[in-house]
């Protein structure tokens, strides 16, 4: 009987997705055995001191130890994620954060994550800081041009605390990218396409119009005067 319950304790442990509290297990094991949360207690106590069975927080069980199973599982929520605060994911996985912050650790060692810290706040990244700035900064000028303030905007929504220091170091890198310069009351922008003319030439043309309205009793034409 004891041999039988380890044996289908440990089944019920390496289909689950992921640990399971005693309630859990009594509740998977309802089918073929019945065992009281007192006598489980005991028998995953004896498996986990065996290696059968690995002890997780928050009074669970799995056939998997926290630390080699750990990196995957942070792999596959920054996935959907693509950048976190260790407390973010620690939060989704309810494990401890030690735990989490020595897993995130490694995985930026192997460079199977990336750090981004602009600030004193640290954050993890699946795909690098860097080429995700880029990609963020192409997609929004396929819109039209857009000032710095704009641009940062755009780029915080996918890397938080971006800043204007980043911006200017990643454009350097970027030969996509097009500064226009300020003039006047026009303020720099940015675009993937060379500057229109038309927006730097309204002193020109209020002052064309001057012209033209000062010299039509004279009937020059506006082709003379841009001729001129």
């Amino acid at each position: 009987m004891f041999d039988e319950l380890r044996r289908a304790v440990k089944s019920v442990l390496h289909q689950s997705q992921s640990p399971k509290s005693i309630p859990q297990l009594r509740k998977d094991l309802a089918g073929a055995l019945r065992i009281s949360s007192k006598e489980l207690g005991p028998l995953l106590d004896q498996m986990t001191s065996a290696g059968d069975v690995f002890s997780w927080p928050q009074k669970k069980f799995w056939d998997r130890d926290p630390r080699s199973v750990l990196p995957d599982l942070i792999l596959s929520l920054m996935a959907k994620f693509l950048v976190a605060t260790a407390s973010k994911i620690k939060t989704s996985l309810k494990l401890p954060l030690d735990l989490v912050e020595t897993a995130l650790n490694e995985l930026v060692d192997s460079r199977r994550l990336h750090l981004w810290q602009p600030g004193r706040m640290p954050y993890f990244c699946f795909p690098e800081p860097r080429k995700t700035a880029l990609e963020a900064i192409l997609n929004a000028l396929a819109a039209g041009p857009l000032t710095e303030k704009e641009l940062i905007g755009w780029v915080r929504k996918r890397l938080p605390g971006y800043q204007a220091r980043h911006l200017k170091e990643h454009l350097y890198d970027s030969k996509q990218v097009y500064e226009y310069p300020k003039y006047g009351k026009i303020k720099t922008q940015y675009g993937l396409k060379p500057p229109e003319p038309e927006p730097y030439l309204s002193k020109a043309i209020q002052e064309i119009n001057a012209v033209q309205k000062l010299l039509t009793p004279y009937r020059v034409s506006i082709v003379a005067i841009h001729a001129a």
